[in-house]
């Protein structure tokens, strides 16, 4: 609990202040306030990875996201244009008040994190060998990707890349769901091979590197230019993160590490760019002028727009709890439709729509515009203590080197990333996430089963207790033949 105790006091002290210019933003608001509150984000992530890297190494992705969000917010705040709402933003207290709910958040997953951990230790050994299951896990891993870059690449020899088809992914992807499906599955691939690159050394993983990297090439194929590459990222370093805290070792954050990052960011920013001149028709400058107007005003200007109209009391669609569990479709009252036709005009997001294209970081939008302020406060402390619980079973199986279940644990990581992001929830009651949640308790049931034998015994215990239930009692008349 020390971990936890440490950053509560930590972040108290960064963001005490916070609800008392909360009060005061309600009657006016600088813009200087909100970079302030963004500065204090940054220090809260670093907290976090002060006091509990394994957390870290789950929530890494989604603190940055926020902080994405949070930039954002603070650019909206000076002025920035907003290009889905067709509006110049203005100073609100909105970058304040994001950061405080967020920080809720996070503050409860790592509270419920610490929580479980101090029940339930995780007392990683390091064996000294690796089991023919494990092994053959391994090869599997090697066997599946091999598979799935030799399927995607026909699949994008037969129908082209929507990189040479000045199409966008959403199109692209609506015309040949078969790619989509497979693409889908790199961010978990990418998972399985961090797994082997934690665990293992020399050639496996020198292997895993090589197959990130095909990873990343298929996404660029596949007309990914962003989200879906550092997800994959991401997914390849939980593991190694999550074995390295673990090991204790500090040095997370090499210079070579920073310096990849770095590059990639470079790389990727410079991809983004040549994308929207060749599918848009814009010189150099105007596409990296619209690409920089977009990274800082699209990722916040939900949480802007919503919380205007939840100062202002108005709801521009009528909606009520059942919108947290309808996904987005055609319909104009379910999931972030709602958020979408709330902040912006009826006719841009019905284009939208019917694109296939939705705006990006919906939650806590969502919680707000559906609840209320004071609504929200229970909808992050409930999704935060979720998330605690995820990464502590995330972090338990990676660190056991209990590979199957972790790679289970990490594709229910992948599918809540969605409602997590977004704010629809929907998806935890369908086939697709429930397969994983019953396999997962299955497994682990049997696992304990195995080990412990019925009746909480071991099965050596369990023999000698079934003996000892045979033998007379001392002086009994009982004879035992």
């Amino acid at each position: 609990m020390a971990a936890y105790s440490s950053l509560l006091r930590h972040a108290t002290l960064v963001l005490l202040p916070l609800p008392g210019l909360y009060t005061v933003l309600l009657i006016g608001a600088f813009d200087w306030l909100a970079y302030c509150a963004a500065l204090s984000w940054v220090l809260f992530i670093y907290l976090v990875w002060r006091c509990e890297q394994g957390f870290f190494a789950v929530a890494i992705g989604m603190l940055l996201g926020q902080f994405a969000a949070t930039v954002s917010n603070a650019h909206i705040e000076s002025g920035g244009y907003i290009l889905e709402q067709f509006t110049f933003g203005y100073p609100t207290g909105s970058t304040v008040r994001l950061v405080m709910y967020n920080a809720l958040f996070f503050v409860s997953a790592l509270w419920t994190y610490n929580l479980v951990k101090h029940l339930f230790p995780i007392n990683a050994s390091r064996p000294s060998g690796f089991s023919r299951a494990e092994r053959l896990i391994r090869l599997a891993i090697y066997v599946s990707a091999g598979l799935l870059f030799a399927v995607l690449l026909f699949a994008l020899f037969a129908f082209g890349s929507p990189l040479l088809q000045e199409l966008s992914r959403f199109e692209y992807f609506d015309n040949y769901p078969l790619i989509k499906s497979l693409a889908a599955k790199l961010p978990i691939l990418a998972f399985a091979c961090g797994i082997v690159a934690a665990h293992y050394r020399g050639r496996h993983a020198l292997a895993t590197r090589y197959m990130l990297a095909g990873i990343i090439l298929m996404n660029i194929l596949t007309g990914d230019k962003f989200s879906g590459i550092i997800l994959a990222i991401f997914m390849y370093l939980m593991p190694i993160m999550v074995v390295q805290a673990q090991r204790r070792v500090t040095s997370l954050f090499t210079f070579g590490r920073i310096t990849l990052a770095s590059v990639v960011m470079v790389f990727l920013l410079m991809l983004i760019i040549y994308h929207y001149s060749r599918t848009y028709g814009f010189d150099a400058s105007a596409a990296a002028q619209f690409v920089f107007d977009r990274m800082f005003g699209l990722q916040g200007h939900v949480w802007w727009g919503i919380d205007q109209i939840n100062l202002r009391k108005q709801q521009i669609v009528g909606t009520d709890l059942s919108t947290l569990f309808v996904p987005s479709g055609d319909v104009r009252d379910s999931g972030v439709n709602v958020l979408m036709y709330a902040v912006s005009p009826a006719s841009l997001v019905t284009s939208y729509i019917s694109s296939g294209v939705r705006f990006t970081s919906g939650n806590p939008a969502i919680g707000l515009y559906t609840l209320g302020s004071l609504g929200l406060l229970f909808y992050q402390l409930l999704t935060g203590i979720l998330f605690g619980l995820l990464s502590y079973y995330l972090v338990r199986h990676i660190s056991l080197r209990q590979i199957a279940r972790a790679l289970i644990m990490a594709m229910i990581y992948i599918i809540l990333l969605d409602p997590l992001a977004m704010g629809e929830w929907y998806i935890v009651f369908t086939s697709y996430f429930l397969k994983y949640v019953v396999l997962i308790v299955l497994i682990s049931f049997f696992v304990a089963l195995k080990l412990r034998g019925p009746y909480g015994l071991k099965p050596l215990d369990l023999a000698q207790a079934t003996i000892q239930s045979r033998l007379p009692v001392a002086g009994s008349n009982v004879n035992v033949r």
